[in-house]
């Protein structure tokens, strides 16, 4: 991910992925059609930790790839960091199958 960041032009080693199911962007109640990267202020990184945060929205998914989105989420507790602790998990194969923009 740093290299693929730095060849776009930015300056940063730290991105947080997060989603509506993380508690604390659920209560944004964001509704987008498509991944989104959000610039970290330097007042808020502290709190956050990252440079940049992409959201990734479930709306970009069928209907059939959310339904088992959700259902890998809630076999796994609810927490939606699968591909980056397994690669081979359920939740990391729909992301890697359904093939987002």
């Amino acid at each position: 991910m740093p290299q693929l960041l730095q060849r776009a032009g930015f300056k940063t080693k730290t991105v947080e992925f997060v989603s509506q199911h993380d508690s604390e962007w659920k209560q944004l109640n964001l509704d987008v059609p498509y991944d989104t990267l959000f610039e970290i202020p330097q007042e808020l990184k502290d709190f956050i930790r990252a440079d940049y945060v992409i959201y990734m929205s479930l709306r970009e998914f069928s209907r059939q790839d959310q339904e088992e989105m959700q259902q890998a989420i809630e076999q796994m507790g609810g927490v939606d960091d699968g591909c980056v602790l397994d690669p081979d998990n359920p939740v990391c194969r729909v992301h890697i199958r359904s093939g987002r923009k």
